[in-house]
């Protein structure tokens, strides 16, 4: 008897559908990707905000150690001891190094041994995670000084300095913040670049810029209630000078 064979196909299109199953997968994950990257980019931008924020308590409460043993006089950003212009830019940091781990021979710490411009310095206790490198060439810290911090002649801060008790509201006026790096006035307490100020504030975490105030208390602001715009210092004498009333809400 005559067999009759039938040939089969078979499924030839499964290779064709593994191949559609394989880049709906892709398309899976691309479309996820782009979803939680921006969130991803967030956390890492609110854990860079954390960090920053310890590192300027940790600042904070050097600052504290060096009121108690200084008689509560206040670690200022310059005055007339050397008549070196240096004291404007390091002062504030050489006095608090020591009290965050910076010892040595040296009278001046910061300068010394933690400049971000020295090997292995980066990211120290003086820097900010969104400035690791600090300030102009790592010559100065990620952080700005109040330099309301003694009496102001030229533009500078000058002999005596004042205690901490010459502060009314020490919970509403800033003593260090993310800035560019050394002594900041009233003038300087804004963001935007102009002829008229050293713009010394930056608004390095989404806008918004950390500050820990003389009670050694952080919070993050945004711009209002910090000064982007320069604005003669009106805002900035609210922010860091004792004689001037704090900002609203602070």
């Amino acid at each position: 008897m005559k067999t009759t064979q039938h040939v089969h196909a078979g499924r030839s299109t499964g290779a064709v559908f593994t191949l559609i199953e394989l880049l709906v997968v892709i398309a899976i994950i691309a479309i996820l990707a782009a979803m939680l990257l921006p969130a991803l980019g967030k956390a890492k931008g609110i854990a860079k905000r954390a960090i920053c924020v310890n590192n300027l308590k940790s600042l904070g409460l050097a600052h504290h150690q060096y009121i108690v043993d200084y008689d509560g006089y206040l670690a200022h950003s310059a005055n007339t001891e050397t008549g070196s212009l240096n004291e404007v830019y390091y002062t504030w940091a050489d006095k608090i190094a020591p009290y965050v781990g910076f010892t040595g021979p040296s009278s001046t710490p910061f300068q010394s041994y933690a400049k971000p411009a020295i090997a292995g310095q980066q990211s120290n206790v003086f820097t900010c995670p969104e400035n690791v490198g600090g300030e102009f060439y790592g010559n100065f810290a990620s952080f700005a000084v109040n330099a309301l911090f003694g009496n102001v002649s030229l533009g500078y801060t000058i002999l005596p300095i004042f205690k901490l008790d010459a502060f009314p509201t020490p919970s509403g006026k800033a003593y260090l913040f993310d800035g560019g790096g050394y002594r900041c006035r009233e003038v300087d307490f804004c963001a935007a670049p102009t002829a008229l100020s050293n713009c010394i504030l930056r608004a390095r975490h989404d806008l918004k810029s950390n500050v820990i105030f003389l009670d050694n208390h952080a919070a993050i602001y945004s711009y209002p209630p910090l000064p982007y715009a320069y604005d003669a210092g009106v805002t900035g004498a609210r922010w860091l000078s004792k004689d001037s009333l704090p900002p609203a809400g602070l």
